[in-house]
C-alpha cells in the first residue's frame, strides 16, 4: 500500500485476459503472461477499496502500489 505494507489477498490481472491470481502473505504474485519477455504489459490489482495499475516489462519484477481511488 502507500505506506509500504504488503497486501495479501489482492486480486491481480492483465486487462483483457481471464486469468486472475491472488497475492500471497508477502504481497507477491506470479501471473501468466500472453506477451513475450521484454514487452510492456498493463497489470491491475485490487482489494476492497484499494486499486492499482502499472505498466510492467514482462519477465521483470515490479512494485505495484494500491491506493484508495
Amino acid at each position: 500500500d502507500e505506506r509500504g505494507r504488503s497486501i495479501s489477498g489482492a486480486r491481480v490481472s492483465i486487462p483483457g485476459y481471464p486469468e486472475i491470481v491472488t497475492t500471497d502473505e508477502m504481497g507477491n504474485f506470479s501471473l501468466p503472461s500472453h506477451y513475450a519477455d521484454g514487452q510492456l504489459v498493463q497489470v491491475r490489482a485490487e482489494k476492497g477499496n484499494l486499486v492499482g495499475s502499472i505498466s510492467v516489462i514482462v519477465g521483470k519484477d515490479a512494485e505495484l502500489i494500491l491506493r484508495k481511488p
